[in-house]
């Protein structure tokens, strides 16, 4: 069966790309013919040709589309949570990727699990977009007035129907109209535009690695039957690992890719996290108001008051 996969990459993220390309060779089905579209951002020569070495583990295809960054001046978004022209270019995926009817898109920060043929096979009906609600969609649609609210790293595009509708044009003149509300980026900008068009799918397609603070045996099973690991808020190559659910699985792709030696930065990142962990749990003080400050010590916590100044 014939799967079109699409990624948005620059030369910075490369290596988490051949992470997630590896993890859909690794699982993919005997009769998967895979096609990888990569949107551009700017990836050199010398890594390109490591991720076409990633053909040792399986045959596939693979089209490096080079994007022009203009066409997003008018769209783009700046703020605190500064990300890449990269992040865009999945507004305009459909255009680009113009002779599929039916494309996967996959943020590079994620590991497939089992065979995408699943997930291509999902109707779409008449909706532009399959994709899992965000795990911060409660807050996000009350933020945005919206009915639903989907995470855009994983997505099921109806690309057909997209260009047939000019939903592209649809989406930057939203975009322009609205900018003073986006703040998600991309992912806004697709809840906004295309709310009564994303169709919510079954959240094994994106289980995302986030607020791990509140998990409980909910979460632990939805893990479990995982499709699709999303390290959205937490990344194992940032550490600290015996935090992050699934942080193992990255690594156990990372050795299958000539970025293989990149364990050992990350390992160091890892450690370093958990002394700055271990130090804080062992000493800290932070302000909880203009009169008080916490004081932590061995992990407990007293409060005092500050002292005024004279």
């Amino acid at each position: 069966m014939r799967i079109s996969i699409c990624f948005s990459c620059d030369n910075k993220y490369v290596f988490h790309l051949g992470v997630s390309i590896t993890s859909i060779l690794k699982n993919k089905s005997e009769d998967d013919k895979l096609i990888f579209y990569v949107l551009d951002g700017g990836i050199s020569k010398e890594n390109k040709e490591k991720l076409l070495a990633l053909k040792s583990i399986a045959d596939f295809e693979i089209k490096f589309e080079k994007i022009e960054n203009t066409i997003f001046s008018e769209i783009r978004v700046y703020g605190e949570d500064e990300i890449t022209n990269a992040s865009y270019y999945r507004l305009i995926l459909p255009n680009i990727c113009n002779t599929e009817d039916k494309i996967i898109y996959l943020d590079s920060d994620l590991v497939v699990r089992t065979s995408l043929r699943e997930m291509l096979e999902i109707d779409l009906m008449d909706y532009y977009v399959g994709a899992v609600l965000d795990s911060d969609f409660i807050e996000q649609e009350k933020r945005l007035s919206l009915k639903q609210y989907t995470n855009s790293g994983v997505l099921l595009i109806n690309a057909l129907a997209w260009r047939r509708d000019n939903i592209t044009a649809k989406v930057f003149d939203w975009t322009k109209k609205n900018k003073e509300r986006v703040i998600y980026h991309d992912q806004d900008i697709l809840n906004g535009a295309l709310e009564q068009k994303i169709k919510v799918i079954d959240g094994a397609w994106n289980t995302q690695i986030s607020k791990i603070e509140k998990r409980d045996n909910t979460f632990d099973q939805a893990l479990a039957d995982a499709k699709i690991i999303h390290y959205v808020a937490y990344k194992p190559w940032k550490g600290p690992l015996r935090y992050i659910p699934m942080a193992d699985l990255y690594f156990e792709y990372l050795a299958f890719t000539p970025w293989r030696n990149l364990k050992y930065r990350f390992k160091l990142k890892n450690m370093r996290a958990n002394f700055r962990r271990f130090i804080k749990w062992l000493f800290a003080v932070r302000n909880i108001s203009k009169e008080l400050k916490v004081i932590q010590i061995f992990g407990k916590s007293v409060i005092k008051l500050k002292r005024k100044s004279i």
